[in-house]
């Protein structure tokens, strides 16, 4: 695939100054395109993609994710990166075109990418800015790099300009509080605005993995006997991604399920004991962090007592995080245990950005799990858990 690049930049540039060398890149025919390649030809975009990088790190992790997308998501992306808080109002802008072989390359289609470095007070106003420069007619997706967006001055403006808000609760610095936050915001936003965490994403094949111990007929009867889930899981580490909100993620989506809520809570840094309950039924949730060791591996256990003439079942999951090797294990007293192993797929930022850009309406089991998740972590919340099942 032949691909190209025209660019442009500018220090202290106005959004008409943007506007007209998007537009003067897009006209330039001939000896007049700067870019690598053939000019592009076709002007096509599907989406807007709105990026708050706080740091030039998250800016370059943005590109670099960005670079595996052009080519099967044309879009307009904005990066916005905070520049310096004290300085006259003012903006700088990197504008790059890139073109992409289409049709055995008879064609070229491209991606537009404007990075915009905001300073001073102009970075308190990031809408007013933005909206200008979106693609018309087109969904718009924001995806938030690197802190909690939810009590930061310009989550609100930005959210309100975006059809999708993207996270990575990861990079939460508190789970415990900022998934919370993160529920209030999703009901806040009601119908205007879908959430998606990358986090999410990842926990799919967990889910599936959980889901298919009582796809088979032997252990179906066992779903609706589990007592309690215990997890060990590793703590975050500069180079380990927090697992921790994965977790809770995964109980959330357990509980919500099972049509549960929290009726009490022991809450510390490093173990999370909780007894959930429907009145009919009691289940415990064990969750302990572990001691600081790199890549330790996740483990998670479900256990059904045996009642009524049913013997003791455990069903287990071991995710080795730096080799991505998992094993299940369902274990029913007095017989052979089985054993399946496998591998996880080592899923990029870009991968999982590919992901959400698929997805355009509310997904309502991650939106459960997650209200689910904070009636976990907060005495004080109470919202609805709407019964579901762990088999769809």
């Amino acid at each position: 695939m032949t691909t190209g690049a025209a660019t442009w930049e500018g220090k202290g540039v106005s959004l008409g100054e943007v506007e007209a060398e998007m537009q003067r890149l897009w006209s330039s025919g001939g000896n007049g395109w700067k870019g690598d390649g053939p000019r592009p030809d076709i002007r096509t975009s599907v989406l807007n993609l709105i990026v708050y990088a706080p740091n030039q790190a998250c800016c370059e992790r943005t590109t670099a994710a960005l670079e595996h997308l052009s080519g099967t998501h044309p879009s307009r992306a904005i990066i916005i990166v905070p520049g310096e808080p004290h300085a006259t109002s003012s903006m700088d802008c990197r504008l790059s075109i890139h073109s992409h072989g289409a049709y055995a390359e008879y064609r070229q289609v491209c991606s537009e990418q404007l990075v915009l470095w905001v300073h001073g007070q102009a970075s308190h106003h990031l809408a007013s800015i933005v909206a200008p420069l979106l693609a018309p007619d087109l969904p718009v997706f924001l995806w938030w790099l690197g802190e909690t967006p939810f009590h930061h001055h310009v989550y609100g403006q930005l959210r309100d300009v975006a059809d999708r808000f993207i996270v990575d609760s990861s990079d939460f610095g508190n789970p415990t509080q900022d998934l919370v936050a993160m529920s209030h915001s999703v009901h806040a936003a009601a119908e205007r605005v879908a959430f998606s965490d990358f986090n999410w994403a990842r926990l799919a094949p967990w889910r599936d993995l959980i889901a298919q111990f009582f796809d088979a007929a032997q252990y179906r009867p066992y779903l609706d006997r589990l007592t309690v889930m215990w997890v060990e899981c590793a703590p975050s580490t500069d180079r380990v991604i927090h697992v921790l909100p994965q977790v809770l993620l995964l109980g959330g989506w357990l509980s919500s399920s099972l049509g549960l809520h929290a009726e009490q809570r022991h809450l510390a840094d490093d173990h999370y004991e909780l007894l959930l309950g429907n009145g009919a039924r009691k289940f415990s949730v064990d969750i302990r962090v572990g001691a600081p060791r790199d890549f330790a591996p996740l483990k998670i256990r479900l256990e059904a007592p045996a009642s009524d003439g049913m013997p003791a079942g455990e069903f287990s999951l071991a995710v080795d995080t730096k080799t991505g090797q998992v094993s299940t294990t369902a274990s029913i007293a007095g017989s052979e245990p089985v054993v399946r192993k496998g591998k996880l797929e080592d899923r990029s930022e870009a991968s999982l950005l590919f992901e959400v850009l698929e997805v355009f309406g509310h997904d309502e089991v991650y939106e459960r799990a997650l209200h689910a998740a904070a009636n976990m972590l907060d005495p004080s919340y109470r919202r609805e858990l709407v019964k579901g099942s762990l088999l769809v």
